[in-house]
């Protein structure tokens, strides 16, 4: 079927790249979405969100590669609730395929695919916009114009937000990562279960996607889980799998929302609808680990915030280790943990440091503040038969405050949160810290974003607690970023920018002086005055003119001139080489005697 599929991409890209102007006007249509949720163009704009539209293929490579980006920016541009309403199309996926393609990288924002449902579906859509390629990324104002035909490159997700701040797009304010509820994915699984890498490759995506917010635990326990080296069962694991259904492998619970565990593709939904919820009670503390003893002193610090938080509640600290290598059948299928015929086995739950099910906790109210501490003696090795060693190295310690004793349909999990760890070492703690020192930023660039901005950005440099950016010689931002968007500048002008680095009242040499010149206005697009061929290119472009030839220039996708050309007068045809250009998009630029056209090119 994938095959198949790639095959009909190849095609449609085929045909398609022929196509001839790109719309300037949004062309309404209504959908399904994946999740039968009624999807209107229109109606979207007229509540005055941006739309960022991503058409894509599943097997294609670059849709592959970028995707993670754009579910990052869709979550730092506020998840659809704020100024951009992120969605994707596809134009020749199958239900099928596309549950596979949410569910392995994490996509909350709205999936349209040919038969969805609606009045329009995904294939109906990509002919309507007239879509050449894949990905294409295209963005429409408020207003219903197309404001960018094809956002690209999509190095991360920083380029996403850094097109979208060009048109005045703010980010979001980010709430605090403790206000909110934090979520923990047991999932059922086991070294003989082949289906299981896949579910251990979803899960780290969804923990990909919220860093220090989902933790994965990978549960090793029941007629999947042998005793052989290594042996990764435990009588806590046992306990909690006795106390859910569940009905295959792998299987897992979200936030143990429910007494029968899940398949994998429900995790994603099932994570972001707890992630948007309020916390009760906030967590935190330290491990301290004295590994001459192997003892850990635990704190856990718990700070109960809403009018809602229940009397009574549990809290539970658990052990997990990363790195455990071993046998686990299908473990190629996940080559992000599959070297030399082993699986690297990840969030292994080794032992429960409390009660299984948790510690009673009694008499709280809205505002109470406690601390639990624990002693705890960290094995050497768990498991019997062929146990496994508990290195220092790669153990971590998850506290869980839950709502009942156990899993109930109750939104039993009310918040989690990792543990700092704390090693002891052999540091002389006598001697002072280095002194700090601060370099400036190197690999600064500075880009035109429109006709009244640039986009400047740099790499991070280590101490750095902020930036500060020169244009032209003077002061104009501080940001805590790696990059800047230089706003209501003049057209067709060119500005110099120069970036420090701080750290408190440090702040580091000037960087080198980078420049770059805003586009310039009454560039118009796709007039039919002019012919030019072949579109794609490989290595000679073709361009025919009504009128007299002045000058052609070539840019890339960002803006940056690559080429230029220049003719004497009473020439309406030009050959130009592209030869040395690599394979692309790119826009041409004309200029005749009367006018400036503006078309783009694929590079092939």
């Amino acid at each position: 079927m994938r095959k198949t599929l790639l095959i009909i991409c190849i095609v449609l890209m085929s045909f398609f790249v022929n196509a001839q102007c790109p719309l300037k006007e949004a062309v309404d249509f209504s959908a399904k979405d994946y999740d039968g949720n009624d999807i209107n163009l229109f109606e979207i704009l007229d509540r005055g969100q941006y739309v960022l539209i991503n058409f894509f293929c599943t097997t294609s490579e670059q849709c592959q590669k970028i995707v993670p980006n754009v579910v990052e920016a869709y979550k730092a541009m506020g998840s659809n609730k704020h100024d951009v309403f992120f969605m994707e199309i596809s134009s020749v996926d199958n239900s099928y395929a596309i549950e596979q393609w949410v569910a392995s990288y994490g996509v909350e924002y709205p999936t349209i695919y040919p038969t969805s449902g609606g009045t329009h579906g995904g294939d109906a859509i990509y002919n309507m916009y007239q879509i050449p390629f894949y990905p294409v990324l295209i963005l429409i104002a408020p207003d219903r114009k197309i404001v960018i035909q094809d956002l690209w490159p999509v190095t991360s997700s920083q380029s996403i937000i850094d097109a979208l701040v060009a048109f005045d797009i703010e980010e979001p304010e980010t709430p605090k990562d403790t206000d909110y509820r934090n979520v923990i994915i047991e999932e059922f699984t086991g070294r003989d279960c082949g289906n299981c890498p896949a579910g251990h490759r979803v899960a780290n995506q969804i923990a990909a996607s919220n860093p220090g917010r989902v933790f994965p635990i990978n549960i090793h326990a029941g007629k999947y889980s042998p005793t052989t080296y290594p042996n990764l069962n435990t009588e806590d694991g046992n306990t909690i799998l006795s106390g859910f259904d569940v009905p295959g492998y792998p299987t897992g619970n979200v936030n143990r929302t429910s007494m029968t565990a899940i398949g994998r593709e429900k995790w994603s939904s099932q994570s972001n609808k707890q992630l948007e919820q309020l916390a009760e009670v906030l967590v935190d503390g330290q491990v301290e680990i004295d590994k001459d003893a192997r003892v850990a002193e635990i704190k856990v610090n718990l700070s109960y915030v809403l009018d809602t938080v229940p009397n009574t509640n549990y809290l539970t600290v658990m052990m997990l280790q990363d790195y455990i290598w071993g046998s686990q059948s299908e473990g190629a299928s996940n080559p992000d943990q599959y070297a030399d015929g082993q699986y690297c086995h990840m969030h292994v739950l080794r032992d429960v440091v409390t009660s299984t099910w948790g510690d009673k906790i009694s008499n709280i109210t809205s505002g109470s503040k406690i601390t639990k501490t624990y002693t705890y003696e960290i094995p050497e090795v768990i498991g019997s038969p062929n146990g496994v060693e508990v290195d220092l190295d790669n153990i971590y310690f998850l506290a869980v405050v839950t709502e009942k004793y156990q899993g109930v349909p109750t939104c039993p999990v009310l918040n989690v949160n990792k543990l700092q760890n704390v090693i002891n070492s052999d540091e002389d703690p006598e001697n002072p810290e280095e002194p700090i020192t601060l370099s400036a930023p190197k690999n600064v660039d500075a880009s035109p974003a429109s006709t009244s901005s640039i986009i400047v950005k740099w790499d991070a440099v280590e101490s750095a607690l902020s930036y500060n950016i020169y244009r032209d010689g003077s002061f104009i931002a501080n940001v805590t970023n790696l990059s800047y968007a230089d706003k209501d500048l003049k057209n067709n002008t060119e500005y110099c920018y120069m970036v420090t680095s701080c750290h408190d009242d440090m702040e580091s040499d000037l960087s080198e002086r980078v420049c770059a010149k805003t586009l310039g206005e009454g560039i118009e697009e796709c007039k039919n005055n002019f012919k030019i061929y072949p579109n794609p290119v490989n290595d000679r472009l073709y361009i025919e003119t009504v009128t007299e030839f002045e000058e052609v220039e070539i840019y890339n996708i960002v803006g940056v001139m690559l080429g230029q050309w220049t003719m004497d007068n009473g020439h309406h045809t030009m050959s130009v080489d592209i030869s040395d250009l690599n394979a692309g998009v790119y826009f041409v630029k004309i200029k005749t005697n009367d006018n400036e056209v503006v078309s783009r090119i694929v590079k092939q």
